[in-house]
């Protein structure tokens, strides 16, 4: 018997098969030449197996190299390792450990193999930096393990090309890098956590925020390191990492949430947490991101404050006036509960202002209402409506006890004295009574119905207070008489509104070349007996009634009409270009910006009349203008494009943000009088006019101080650096008619002059 490599083994004898008796010796020989044969038939099969595992291992991707152990020469290495290095056998036969592997030195080899010559360790892993043939490099990691090679101890190398490896570890670990980098330059504060919530990484923000380290956060449970309260009670608020953990859901943070820092100290912070989840779609954590809005929430209250409240006198505005308003008209229906509004309105107001200015008047209402607040119940509401007109909500109030009520406001009124460079000053107030039940219908209703009440107080002389009851005849018949919307509408169709005028001045000593003397126009209007009814009186009853469209209708078409009668009537050459040197400002209202066909109107106007386009200048309030951003924009830059310009009024009122006017064309920055009227006392409105002043040159606008009403004032807006200023210190409204005169006076000067 001979084996592949031709080496005898054994012998095989060959019997017949013909039946016969076998002797016991025979019997024998055959059992034992049976064994005979299985061993020699096992040892082929082993011999086989043998050769198979070495095709194997000679044609694996693995590199197999063996090393004699006492001259770490190569005694084999397999066709992966001979195509990695790109050696020939005979080639690698001549070589070292050294040869093939430039990091693998002499001290190296020993620290791995005799540990392994000693039985310390099956075996080690090793890194080498293998080199080819021709000079190139890779990495390679290895099993060494002790082997036996043709009876000499050696050493057996398993390994492979790690390039990619390497290559993908050096990705992940600029990755890495860069996200460390980023998570540690980000603004907002990021926490990390593991699936039970427990804190695994802070950022450096959030370090600062919390007070906690990384090193001292790490293990602990998030609401230790994350401790939120609710702003208005400090109760503990769920943490949103816990939702997340429970719902695998990103989510937020609930609002006014107060951060307990490590220190005691407290931050307002606003957040969201998102689940962190592996290839497989398992959730292994969360991320938290967060950071500290106090300044923002700050600026919010505070913005919001403004928006509900007067300026001036610090009561809840108009808007927040009817907002409440609504929420006792819901509860009188839903509960059955009474209620009351009183609408105060004072009647020598107008003496104060038209004697002494605006500042006085000012300084009479904030301390009248410091007055009216303090006779208030703390369930009631003081809302300043308008120029001199006060509201009173009385919650849970039936109409006996207001009238209690109002007569202890009109008393007090009554008591108050107000002194001004001097001169004493009292003044009085008619009150409009009404209850708000279940059967009221709308808000409307019950202004209207406080409105009728307060002007009957009037027409019975005034200081007096009127209950509102429709079922009254008196009542119901002067509610038809005196409703502000039928008597504006009459007004319209009458003819009896007019325009004056107010000149604005340059402080500049007169306008610069190319540029226009301002003059804003006013509306007045004259009620059923030629009396002067100021703006104030009417302009809150027409925007109640949603009747601003209708007039600012006809302040443009007269004001256009006088325009071109006044401007260009008779007037050539020289006396032309004295007479378009005037650019007229015309007030509009929100309402009229929303009404679609408004602006259809102004152009047919601008072609009916004749009137030049750049001689018209529309002031918009800054609160319309926010509120109607979008079609503004669109509204003015149609007009701008026939010549237009456009003013905004009032800027600070509302302290929005500066960032809007960067979307509007604005032309003219009419400064808030608010501000402009305390400049010369209060180094914060001295700041603020300041402030808008530089805004407005920096983007290119002209300002324009309202309120100039001292020469102290004056002073201090020639210091500020604004452009024009405007008020009863610099000129008092003049009817239009005077304007046209003193146009006609100025044209005739200079075309003597042009003759002589």
């Amino acid at each position: 018997l001979m084996t592949n490599s031709g080496h005898a083994i054994g012998t095989l004898c060959v019997m017949d098969h013909r039946p016969r008796t076998l002797t016991n010796p025979q019997r024998t020989a055959m059992s034992h030449l049976t064994d005979v044969l299985m061993h020699l038939f096992d040892a082929r099969r082993v011999e086989s197996e043998v050769e198979r595992l070495g095709l194997i291992l000679e044609n694996s991707l693995n590199e197999i190299v063996i090393f004699d152990a006492e001259t770490n020469r190569v005694l084999h290495a397999n066709l992966g390792a001979r195509r990695n290095l790109g050696y020939k056998l005979d080639e690698l036969r001549s070589l070292t450990g050294a040869d093939i592997a430039m990091n693998w030195t002499e001290e190296r080899r020993r620290a791995v193999q005799d540990p392994l010559l000693r039985g310390e360790v099956q075996y080690m892993m090793i890194e080498v930096l293998a080199q080819r043939k021709d000079g190139s490099t890779y990495p390679a990691e290895s099993r060494v393990q002790f082997s036996s090679q043709y009876g000499r101890p050696a050493f057996t190398l398993i390994g492979n090309d790690i390039s990619a490896r390497k290559a993908a570890e050096d990705a992940l670990h600029c990755e890495k890098e860069l996200a460390q980098i980023t998570l540690a330059s980000i603004g907002d504060a990021m926490i990390t956590t593991d699936a039970q919530g427990l804190v695994t990484y802070l950022n450096p923000v959030a370090e600062r925020l919390t007070g906690w380290s990384r090193v001292d956060a790490e293990g602990r449970a998030l609401d230790e390191v994350f401790h939120i309260v609710s702003e208005q009670d400090r109760q503990r608020v769920e943490c949103p990492v816990d939702r997340v953990l429970k719902y695998g859901e990103i989510t937020g943070l609930a609002t006014n949430t107060v951060l307990l820092k490590r220190d005691g100290m407290a931050c307002s912070v606003e957040d969201s947490a998102a689940p962190i989840r592996n290839r497989d779609g398992l959730l292994v954590g969360v991320v938290l991101v967060f950071r500290d809005v106090t300044q923002a929430r700050e600026l919010a209250n505070s913005l919001s404050w403004q928006a509900s409240h007067d300026a001036l006198t610090e009561l809840v505005n108009r808007r927040e006036f009817e907002n409440i308003l609504r929420g006792l008209l819901h509860s009188a229906r839903a509960r059955n509960v009474r209620h009351a509004l009183l609408y105060l309105d004072l009647d020598q107001f107008k003496i104060v202002n038209d004697s002494s200015g605006h500042l006085a008047g000012d300084e009479l209402l904030k301390r009248l209402s410091s007055i009216l607040l303090s006779r208030m119940r703390k369930s009631d509401t003081l809302a300043r409506l308008g120029g001199d007109e006060f509201g009173v909500l009385l919650e849970g109030c039936g109409i006996e006890q207001a009238m209690t009520i109002a007569q202890q406001l009109l008393d007090s009124i009554r008591a108050f004295r107000f002194t001004w460079d001097g001169r004493l000053f009292s003044v009085s107030a008619s009150i409009g009574v009404v209850e708000v039940n279940h059967l009221t219908e709308s808000l409307e209703e019950v202004m209207a119905g406080a409105d009728t009440a307060c002007f009957m107080a009037k027409d019975k002389g005034r200081n007096q207070i009127q209950v509102f009851r429709m079922e009254d005849e008196e009542v119901s018949s002067r509610h038809g008489e005196v409703s502000w919307a039928s008597r504006l509408l009459q007004s319209v169709e009458e003819n009896r509104f007019f325009l004056v005028y107010q000149h604005v001045q340059s402080l500049a000593g007169g306008p610069k070349a190319g540029e226009c003397e301002y003059v804003e126009v006013l509306l007045r209007m004259k009620d059923e007996h030629g009396r002067t009814i100021p703006p104030m009186t009417f302009i809150p009853a027409a925007e109640r009634y949603h009747l601003m469209p209708t007039i600012d209708r006809w302040v443009i078409e007269h004001t256009m009409h006088c325009i071109a009668r006044y401007t260009l009537a008779g007037a050539t050459g020289a006396e032309v270009e004295l007479c378009r040197g005037t650019r007229f400002a015309v007030n509009l209202s929100g309402v009229s910006l929303s009404d679609e066909h408004f602006l259809d109107f102004i152009e047919a106007q601008f072609d009916h009349t004749g009137a030049p386009p750049t001689q018209l200048c529309f002031e918009i309030t800054e609160t319309a203008a926010i509120s109607n951003l979008g079609r503004l924009a669109r509204f003015m830059e149609r007009l701008k494009m026939r010549g237009c310009r456009f003013a905004l009024d009032d800027f600070g009122s509302g302290l929005s943000s500066f960032a809007y006017l960067k979307n509007l064309p604005v032309d003219y920055l009419k400064i808030d009088g608010m501000f402009v009227k305390g400049a010369a006392t209060d180094t914060t409105d001295f700041a603020m006019v300041e402030s808008i002043n530089h805004v407005g040159h920096v983007m290119g606008m002209k300002t324009i101080a309202e309120f100039v009403e001292s020469e102290a004032i004056l002073q201090r807006m020639r210091e500020i650096g604004v452009d024009y200023v405007q008020g009863f210190h610099i000129h008092k409204p003049e009817e239009f008619t005077q304007l046209a005169m003193r146009r006609m006076s100025r044209t005739e000067a200079m075309v003597e002059a042009l003759a002589c």
